[in-house]
């Protein structure tokens, strides 16, 4: 609880010299604070014996001390002090809000430290002598600063992304002064403040919803939410908890062929819905579609000419178990065995609707894949960039250019681009 205490200041104003009434010690009284949290507080004042249109917001208010280093005494000469100079370097003064019906006004301070002890006047000047009458003073101790969590909860868990619904008591805290965040890992022993899996809110409402993106799917993660005091550099941290990702098998389509193929791209979970984009050989992936190339991007070292599989294959990392990026060889068989239908509309970028390239099996009736169309959109019409790009893992040598380069499929089309182009992958899974 708040240690409120009320002290008398034994103040007597000169009398105003000319016109207007003179004002003596009730003219102005100091209230009790209210809504007292660890970094926050309102001060609340009375003003009797004036009409409130008399005095401009700037001549009312309070004059404040905060200190833990003084005592009831010294904080008194320090008010008197600014009653008789109107001024004093110890206090801060703050302008009273708009006078309510029976003449109270009040401000909060925010972004204070917990457990600080604050000293408060209500302030008056007179609008002809401008002479300033104190009100009584009140000492306020901030609280102690203990937040709690009331649930953490994963909702819409995916294979790749799941979200965090957070409900948690900040005790008045705000976002400049707390950060709410959970660190995560797939090993609750190297879950750590300095972790690098680490996700936070820039909100900081009673109830919040984060979403994590870039997991891995059919993968154990622990999580340990935290609430995070910036100025005293203090933790507060929830019961560590686990969640499991779905398994991207339920993504496998049987189109009758070598292999089974995904419904959707690395990173979406529909065949419309914006996927991720890579560079060739990179697990890095990226959601930014108006990107084309990163001319400084070097491949890592030890790159074989075909990656479908290997440590650099994006599709094997986050998907994991039999997934992987699908080779030339496996691209060109779907090609060769289905039919290929593209529907397109473009006529202006408002009006513009994703064009979508559908393939379905000859063998199995009903099976079919869709490959949204990324075109980027710019003022006034619509650029085909990096439309139907996915990446296939086999580098082709393109004998012109006498080097290997990446393939890609564009439009029906076999394409060739560098590595530092960014593409979209559709995984496939070897069938067992």
């Amino acid at each position: 609880m708040s240690l409120v205490a009320s002290f008398l200041a034994s103040c007597k104003p000169d009398n105003p010299d000319g016109g207007g009434d003179d004002l003596v010690l009730d003219d102005v009284v100091t209230e009790l604070p209210t809504d007292v949290t660890a970094f926050s507080v309102t001060l609340n004042a009375v003003v009797n014996n004036f009409d409130a249109m008399t005095v401009s917001r700037s001549n009312y208010g309070f004059v404040y001390i905060v200190s833990n280093d003084i005592d009831n005494n010294a904080a008194q000469d320090m008010f008197y002090n600014y009653q008789d100079n109107g001024y004093d370097e110890n206090c801060k003064f703050v302008p009273g809000g708009n006078i309510e019906v029976g003449n109270k006004y009040s401000y909060t301070i925010l972004n204070l430290l917990p457990e600080q002890q604050i000293y408060y006047c209500a302030v008056l000047t007179h609008p002809q002598t401008k002479k300033i009458v104190l009100g009584d003073m009140q000492v306020i101790k901030l609280l102690e600063y203990a937040p709690q969590f009331k649930s953490v909860e994963t909702s819409e868990i995916s294979y790749l992304n799941t979200s965090f619904i957070i409900e948690a008591d900040y005790c008045g805290a705000t976002s400049k002064n707390v950060q709410l965040g959970l660190y995560y890992h797939t090993s609750e022993d190297q879950i750590a403040v300095n972790g690098e899996n680490v996700k936070f809110s820039e909100e900081l409402d009673s109830v919040v919803t984060m979403k994590v993106d870039f997991l891995r799917a059919n993968t154990t993660y622990y999580v340990k939410p935290y609430i995070y005091n910036k100025k005293s550099k203090e933790y507060f941290f929830a019961d560590v908890f686990s969640f499991t990702t779905r398994n991207a098998d339920e993504l496998a389509v049987d189109m009758g062929m070598s292999v089974l193929w995904a419904s959707c791209d690395l990173g979406a979970v529909k065949p419309m819905e914006d996927a991720w984009w890579f560079k060739y050989a990179s697990l890095i992936p990226s959601t930014n579609y108006t990107l084309y190339y990163d001319i400084d991007y070097v491949l890592p070292d030890g790159v074989p000419d075909d990656i479908s599989g290997t440590e650099f294959d994006a599709a094997t990392y986050f998907l994991g178990g039999k997934w992987r990026m699908p080779t030339f060889e496996e691209f060109e068989e779907l090609y060769n065995n289905c039919e290929i239908s593209t529907t397109n509309s473009f006529d202006s970028v408002d009006g513009y609707t994703s064009s979508k390239t559908v393939y379905w099996s000859k063998k199995i009736s009903g099976r079919n894949l869709e490959f949204k169309d990324y075109s980027v959109r710019e003022a006034g019409s619509v650029t085909y960039l990096n439309t139907l790009y996915r990446w296939l893992s086999t580098q082709k040598l393109y004998e012109e250019l006498d080097r290997k380069i990446p393939t890609v499929i564009y439009r029906n089309n076999w394409s060739w681009n560098d590595e530092y182009y960014y593409g979209g992958i559709r995984p496939v899974r070897d069938i067992d």
